[in-house]
């Protein structure tokens, strides 16, 4: 068995007796791999780490080629991302990273672009990066470098040159003018500032989107929200978990805003 060390991002944790644990992790150098930690819990010096989901590792694996399920016999923590696991709604932001990082790859399909952009949002997010903007960012960069970017430059109906507002079509996967898209009920609104954004967001450093000198407007990223949510989910083939349970935490804390201003406010 070929002997392996290498940077590597949890994606998910499986307990498997009382005291192994199976992972799938994203690596930099092998892609998405799953590897057997035998003894995790008995064996603490061995393992540096406790393997939390997007923990950043360093990770010593032995390669079984027929079984896939790789033998990780040394793992050293790099970063636990103490400040995301402190708040809910962060920790929720960065499992949306990870829930996109494992759909959009397959087991053994190295990506260092992709894995150099899921550090950068955590760290990012981490170091209090705005949520939704760095949400939108990584689903935007996420896409192109998985080669599943969103065609922008003219309609895929009747080939125009889209100059201003048009539609989104996941199904056709890009714009369509408003003539054709008037034809396509699922497709969505969108501006032409919000589709300048997008290609700003795919062409741009990582240090110059996820800064706060880059903003999106409060109606171009409600555009972008949309358009991101239906074109990943219908590549997907299924609704992303992780942005339900967060629609659902920003209504309630939206809700309790809410009810502390009426509180607020005299009788």
């Amino acid at each position: 068995m070929a002997i392996h060390t290498t940077e590597a991002i949890v994606l998910k944790t499986w307990p498997l007796r009382q005291t192994s644990q199976i992972n799938t992790f994203y690596t930099r150098e092998f892609g998405k791999i799953s590897g057997l930690l035998k003894g995790i819990k008995s064996y603490s010096s061995r393992y540096g780490s406790r393997l939390e989901a997007f923990s950043y590792n360093r990770i010593l694996f032995y390669e079984r080629q027929k079984s896939g399920l790789h033998l990780v016999t040394q793992c050293d923590l790099i970063d636990r991302f103490g400040a995301i696991r402190e708040d809910l709604l962060k920790t929720s932001y960065a499992s949306f990273f990870l829930e996109l990082v494992d759909g959009f790859t397959e087991v053994n399909d190295k990506n260092e672009k992709l894995f150099s952009l899921l550090l950068f949002a955590l760290k990012a997010i981490g170091q209090g990066s705005d949520l939704e903007k760095s949400a939108i960012i990584f689903g935007v960069r996420a896409l192109k470098i998985s080669g599943f970017k969103p065609h922008l430059d003219w309609c895929l109906r009747c080939s125009c040159e889209i100059s201003r507002a048009a539609r989104f079509s996941s199904r056709q996967g890009g714009l369509l003018c408003l003539r054709c898209g008037a034809e396509d009920k699922f497709s969505l609104p969108v501006s032409k500032g919000a589709i300048s954004s997008i290609i700003y967001m795919e062409n741009s450093e990582f240090s110059s989107i996820f800064s706060s000198r880059f903003q999106l407007s409060h109606q171009i990223e409600q555009e972008l929200k949309k358009i991101l949510k239906n074109f990943i989910e219908f590549h997907l083939g299924k609704e992303l978990k992780t942005l339900r349970f967060i629609e659902k935490m920003e209504q309630n804390i939206e809700g309790e805003f809410v009810d502390e201003r009426k509180r607020g406010e005299p009788s």
